[in-house]
């Protein structure tokens, strides 16, 4: 029997829990050509989130532009991603993917069918002008996409996902500084969405960055506890198994509310059942999740400080409000306060911990934090 749940993106037409306040306020945002920038930790959903507010815009008339910066490496990378992210949406309207080829002078479109595949048709796009340093190929397709969003006469929604992604480039200001000056004078709606929260949201809320002030910050939050408890009830059911109130709740309270995690934990749960998921189903389950998620966070250990990993280990058996307390300090061993502070910036930085009102520090990573409590 095919589980309902899902450990990839999810598609347009599965199952989808909750958001729709989220996927209505985006969708006005987005016809009213405002800027926002959505962020959460890493697996949250956000890039489904998105593709569903393009979905519903595109139903509406609106083009949609979806473009991924994740592994970017230079301006021209930058350059070609927007100006295939333009021709990929635009070739299924012949008269616009016209006017998007006359105006992009930098790059053609290439259309190439793969045989024997299920790809079908696919586009990449060819570079037509060879002289242009990087900076200047990315000058010119922004001024490309500018005379596009002025003159093809119909709504533009763009996605720019793993935004932040840019800062990691050689002359990155820069490159912030020659967006901003494009984007601000385009009537069309941009949606900035990244996972490093730090990083992006210092770009739109630090004074000195190009950015600053010129988009809305939308955070988006864990999915509601009672909603993630029903769906996986109700997906449980849409498939022909059954899954105890007490088990439902039992997965979201193990992940807390994390919506990638309650869709794998769930996953294996299903596969474990033949009739009725029940709590002990879900801890045998849970074990599962945090076996196959090993690899995934050795990987994380391999490139952390030994301060950086015993500052993790702290967290992880025990949040604080004060990291710095000398009680806390001796507890965990953590050596000297700039030492502390050191660690606790690059950890920030990487998004591996956070500070919350209600809770103090914390690691972001509810499951990678149960690993580390498991294997210290």
């Amino acid at each position: 029997m095919k589980s309902p749940f899902f450990l990839r993106e999810i598609a347009l037409d599965d199952s989808f829990c909750d958001r729709e306040l989220e996927l209505k306020e985006l969708c006005n945002h987005g016809r009213s050509f405002t800027n926002i920038v959505l962020y959460s930790p890493r697996r949250y959903g956000k890039t489904s989130l998105v593709k569903r507010v393009q979905a519903t815009l595109a139903n509406e008339g609106v083009i949609t532009v979806y473009c991924q910066f994740y592994g970017v490496i230079s301006e021209e990378d930058v350059a070609s991603r927007f100006a295939k992210a333009i021709f990929s949406v635009t070739h299924q309207h012949e008269s616009i993917f016209r006017k998007a080829a006359r105006l992009f002078t930098a790059y053609r479109p290439v259309m190439t069918v793969e045989t024997g595949t299920e790809k079908g048709l696919l586009l990449s796009v060819q570079l037509t002008k060879t002289n242009l340093s990087g900076h200047d190929l990315l000058e010119d397709v922004m001024e490309s996409i500018d005379s596009f969003v002025q003159n093809v006469g119909v709504p533009i929604h763009i996605v720019l996902d793993e935004f932040q992604e840019i800062t990691t480039l050689p002359n990155s200001r820069r490159i912030e500084g020659l967006l901003r000056e494009h984007i601000q004078r385009q009537k069309a709606s941009y949606l900035f969405v990244g996972s490093r929260r730090g990083i992006l949201l210092s770009m739109f809320n630090e004074r000195r960055r190009p950015f600053y002030a010129s988009a809305i910050n939308y955070p988006l939050p864990p999915l509601p506890e009672v909603d993630f408890q029903q769906f996986i009830i109700d997906e449980f059911c849409k498939s022909g198994k059954n899954c105890e109130s007490e088990a439902s709740k039992k997965i979201v309270k193990l992940v807390e509310c994390y919506p990638y995690y309650g869709q794998k934990l769930a996953y294996f749960v299903f596969n474990l059942v033949e009739k009725t998921a029940t709590v002990a189903d879900v801890d045998e389950a849970f074990e599962l999740l945090l076996k196959e998620e090993t690899p995934v966070f050795e990987s994380i250990y391999m490139g952390l400080s030994t301060q950086q990993i015993t500052l993790l280990h702290a967290l992880a058996n025990e949040p604080a409000n004060s990291i710095y307390a000398q009680e806390y300090m001796n507890r965990h061993r953590l050596g000297s306060i700039g030492g502390v502070q050191s660690a606790l910036k690059k950890l920030v930085l990487l998004d591996l911990i956070e500070r919350v009102p209600t809770a103090g520090w914390r690691i972001v990573d509810p499951i990678f934090s149960k690993w580390i409590v498991k294997n210290s």
